[in-house]
Formats: C-alpha cells, structure tokens, sequence
C-alpha cells in the first residue's frame, strides 16, 4: 500500500510538471521573423526621372519576409534637415522603407539622383565602304558605340538603300538609343564599282570622300556674297599653297585631287585635279588642258568666269620665270610661253580638240 501512494504521488508530479503553462513566445518570433528584404545599399536615379521610373527604381526587388499583405513604401529624406524630399535635384539623399505594420522595423538606406543625361552614344569606326558589284559588304565589321551612362547601349544599320546588284553611291544609316532616350545618327556611303582583277585598281577614293573633303575646304576659303571671280581667286588661292614635289599619279583624277587636297603636296597633276574639284564643286565651269609639243608634260585648267573662258594654273612655275596664271587669256599665255627658253610651249595646248574658245 505504500509502495502504490508513493506510485502515485510521482505520477501526480510528473501531471504537474508536463501541465504547466509556458512563456507564448509567439508574438516575439513574429517580430524577429518580419522583415523588408531585397534593399540595396544605394539607389542611383537621374535628375529628369519620372515618379514612375524613380518608383519602380527604388521598390524594384523588395519585399516584407513574413508578410505578403505588407506594402513597402518608402520616403526620400534630406540628409541636411532629416525632412521629406518631393521635387527631387541632383545630389544625395537618405532613403526609408516603410510597411504599415508595426512589427516590420524600417530600412534606412541611400539614393543618388544624378544630372539629367542628354548625351547620346558615341560611334568610332563608322567609314565609307567600297564594294564590288554583287558582293556583301560588312557593315558592322570595325563600328563601335559607347555612352557615357548605358554600358549595354547597342546599335543598328540600316542599309536598305543600298543596292548591290547596281553600281553607284548609297547610303546606309547608323543608330543607337540609350537606355534614357538620347539617340545618336551617323551616315556612311557603300560605293558599289565593277569587280576588276587585280585588287591594285581597285579606286582608293570615293566621289563622297572627295566630296566631303572640298565641301568642308570651301566652307573655310569662301564667303557669302562672293561673285564668281573671288570664289575662282579664293580656290586658286589654296590650291596654290599646295607645296610641289615629284609623285607617282594615278590615273584615276579623284585620287590625285583627294591627295593634293588632304596632304597639299603634289606635282601639276595634283594641282589641277585639286583645282577640278573644288572649282567643280563650287558650280564653276572648268576644263582640263594638256601641253603638246613640250620638252616635258604639264597640265593646267580653263575656267569659265564672268562670260568667257580663262587659263587657270595654280602650279608654280620657275623662280626665273614668275607667272601667276589666274585668269589668263590665250595671248598673255602664249606671251608666257614664249619666254620660256627654257620650256618651250609651255602653255601650248591642242585648240582644235579644245571644246571650248579660250579669251584671246
């Protein structure tokens, strides 16, 4: 009988110690649980946002752990007076996360907002592309772009224009748009010549290039409100600062004027086709004359300025000899010529295959 109370008593203890009440520790876990997550440690934004970009910037990938009903918001504050920020301007702020919940501790963090960015991407490598009639040419073979803010900014080629199964000039456009809108545009020419053999003649000079060249020296020599004979002075001018030395020609005329004009240097040839094209270019008639029955070849022009036609020779001739051939008649040349003991003929040219009557 005393082994059973004792039994019991034990049992009894073992009732009241497995029957006590414990600590609810529910609500502290809850608190340690709930969180705003996916905060990062800065937040970059641009002056020119808008509300909705810098929203969805700042709230992109955060979220309450242990409660998906809790809406994060958040403040920007000044770090100057610790007051809310609503007209954002370029420099630093804090940043606080919140959730209407009391159990959810805010996130301070930080946002940046930056200068609006107007600058467009950048393009290097974009040139003139010269192609053989049915081949496909490369277009994206040495182009590059870049910008100053989207380092994934790409770019497109439109060659839509281009035809490669005729010869001739097109054009092909270049395109890149940054992430914030700011659109860059370049042009290029795809020449499309005849395939030849040899790839030594293959023509190392576009009609674009020269062109592009003598518009930009013309934009630099003339004026507006020159009449015709002070836009022929103003090239004969600049042709004449070529300085002469002895080359190989080409026989291709756009080749010879492109390297007179790009390196100014260059033998009568240069100068004459140099003069060709930009007197071309400035719309003033011009015409390519050889010397016949000389001890040696020369070249030189006839321009057509204020009614009649001229001789136009911007080489330098001999430092015994001083000429300035702009605007000469026939009988100044021949008067020329004729002193030339030395270079006989020297402005004798074919008048008979010349198609035009010279001033005499």
């Amino acid at each position: 009988m005393k082994k059973i109370f004792i039994a019991a008593c034990i049992l009894g203890l073992l009732f009241a110690v497995c029957s006590c009440d414990t600590p609810d520790t529910n609500t502290s876990q809850v608190i340690k649980e709930m969180s705003i997550y996916g905060v990062k440690s800065n937040i970059t934004v641009y002056a020119d946002d808008s509300a909705e970009v810098i929203n969805a910037t700042v709230l992109e990938g955060v979220s309450v752990y242990g409660d998906d009903t809790c809406e994060v918001k958040f403040k920007i504050i000044s770090k100057q007076d610790s007051s809310e920020v609503t007209s954002l301007a370029e420099g630093e702020y804090s940043l606080r996360y919140y959730c209407e919940n009391d159990a959810v501790e805010d996130v301070i963090t930080s946002i940046t907002v930056l200068p609006a960015d107007t600058t467009p991407p950048v393009f290097e490598g974009i040139k003139d592309i010269v192609v053989n009639l049915g081949s496909t040419p490369s277009y994206r073979s040495g182009v590059t772009v870049t910008d100053d803010t989207d380092k994934n900014v790409q770019f497109s080629v439109d060659a839509s224009k281009v035809d490669l199964t005729e010869l001739g000039e097109y054009e092909v456009v270049y395109s890149a748009t940054d992430a914030r809108g700011n659109t860059a545009t370049e042009t290029a020419t795809v020449t499309v010549i005849e395939a030849v053999d040899d790839p030594d003649q293959q023509p190392t000079v576009t009609k674009h290039q020269l062109d592009q060249l003598c518009k930009s020296i013309l934009n630099s020599i003339l004026r507006d409100g020159m009449n015709e004979r002070e836009k022929a002075e103003a090239i004969y001018n600049k042709v004449s600062a070529i300085k002469y030395v002895s080359t190989s020609d080409d026989e291709d005329w756009m080749v010879n004027a492109y390297n007179g004009l790009s390196t100014m240097k260059g033998d009568c040839v240069n100068y004459a086709d140099a003069a060709r094209a930009l007197l071309t270019m400035a719309e003033i008639p011009n015409y390519t004359l050889q010397r016949v029955d000389g001890t040696s070849d020369h070249f030189w022009l006839i321009v057509y300025v204020e009614g009649a036609w001229y001789h136009f020779d911007a080489c330098p001739t001999s430092s015994l000899y001083p000429f300035k051939c702009f605007l000469r008649t026939d009988s100044e040349v021949k008067e020329y010529s004729d002193s030339r003991t030395d270079k006989p003929n020297y402005y004798n040219y074919d008048k008979d295959s010349c198609p035009y009557d010279v001033k005499d």
